[in-house]
């Protein structure tokens, strides 16, 4: 009835139903980024199309922001499988061999050994990766730079900490007090600021480069990547190429590709000259 009792449900219903957090409509969400990758490599021509797509904690998938945001979180989850990886060498150093942190060439083992297991392991990354970035970093050379990445970050931050520090007049003789703030700093977020995920592009791009170089018969032996200023428009773009062919590559939000389409396509090559980046 309307007693008491069907007042009481009615208002738990309500209220219910209004704390409920309500399913964001499809616009909430941001627009779809994708890669496309166009011309011709091994002998073989693409003209391909690829989602670029993150997963939630839940399972769920997700646009990025953009591609600095994409490229940011696949950079860390490979991190995280470095370190499983990692982890798992220290592991079977100590079981198999009795080696263990002890040992002055300890850290050289295992970092041999990560070098060499990396490639078999980059896949399991859990988010939605094209081949031609995968290809990329599932390289060697990608492992060596992820170890060095809390290191590269400190190499920095420190100094340029002591550089604000030794300009306040007011804290000079006390720099110790900031000791132990400097080897804090080597803890925050990795690739916290859109020009640290610029500069570990950039070495991604110049390790492939040398520890490719030699491949100059077969295989691909130049990734190039620039990231641009885009949303809106081209977030993205590079080429990935052999001695005799290649690809151009781009990232944009579905209807962005215009421009760049227009754009003619690297030709192939039959003689000793590789593409220039773009």
């Amino acid at each position: 009835g309307f007693g008491a009792g069907g007042a009481t449900v009615g208002a738990a219903a309500e209220y219910a139903a209004a704390a409920a957090p309500a399913e964001a409509p499809r616009a909430a969400y941001p627009p779809r980024l994708f890669m496309r990758v166009r011309g011709e490599l091994d002998g073989e021509t693409m003209d391909e199309v690829h989602e670029l797509r993150l997963m939630n904690d839940d399972g769920s998938w997700r646009s990025p922001e953009s591609f600095h945001d994409y490229f940011r979180v696949i950079i860390l989850d490979l991190k995280r499988v470095y370190d499983i990886i990692d982890l798992d060498v220290q592991a079977s150093l100590l079981e198999n061999m009795g080696l263990d942190d002890g040992n002055p060439y300890y850290y050289d083992f295992v970092a041999d050994r990560v070098f060499v297991e990396w490639p078999n392991r980059v896949h399991t990354c859990r988010h939605d990766v094209p081949w031609l970035f995968f290809y990329v970093l599932g390289d060697e050379a990608t492992s060596s730079l992820l170890r060095d990445l809390e290191l590269t970050r400190g190499r920095y931050e420190n100094p340029r900490l002591r550089l604000v520090l030794s300009k306040i007049p007011q804290l000079a003789g006390h720099e110790h007090i900031f000791r132990d703030f400097y080897s804090w700093t080597g803890e925050g977020p990795l690739l916290a600021r859109r020009s640290d995920v610029v500069d570990f592009m950039s070495s991604l791009v110049e390790a492939f480069r040398d520890f490719n170089v030699h491949e100059v018969l077969e295989g691909i032996n130049e990734f190039h990547a620039k990231m641009e200023s885009g949303p809106p428009g081209i977030q993205a773009r590079g080429t990935m190429t052999s001695q005799v062919d290649g690809v151009r590559w781009a990232v944009a939000r579905e209807n962005e590709f215009a421009q760049w389409l227009s754009e003619d396509d690297p030709p192939r090559l039959h003689d000793d000259y590789g593409f220039g980046g773009y």
